[in-house]
């Protein structure tokens, strides 16, 4: 993979992450959410810190993003809340798209998928 490649992938990744940050911060702030906003500014702070090159950047992000799936509640048992039930798939279904765009950025089998 180029180093190009590398570069484009982690500006992606940093708007995806942008974009699920924004959404969680939409939501009433509880432990829950605090908890994976915490998780996923993580994953921000290593994509944007400017002393580590590219590539380096991109796969730390990676391994951070595939620890969201380990354990007994991992980012699979997490939801938002709403009082309507179609309300809240939606939101859901936006929010686990989002994730799911940010793990096919971050996944170098995808290389050339960055959305």
């Amino acid at each position: 993979m180029s180093s190009d490649s590398y570069r484009q992938r982690r500006e992606a990744a940093v708007s995806a992450v942008s974009q699920i940050l924004a959404q969680l911060r939409d939501e009433p702030q509880n432990r829950r959410i605090l908890l994976w906003s915490g998780r996923f500014e993580e994953i921000g702070a290593t994509l944007t810190d400017s002393d580590e090159p590219d590539r380096t950047a991109v796969e730390s992000a990676k391994e951070l993003f595939d620890r969201l799936y380990v354990g007994g509640r991992n980012i699979t048992d997490f939801y938002l809340v709403r009082t309507d039930f179609d309300e809240q798939r939606r939101l859901n279904l936006i929010f686990e798209e989002k994730v799911e765009a940010l793990g096919r950025i971050l996944d170098e089998r995808n290389d050339g998928d960055l959305s």
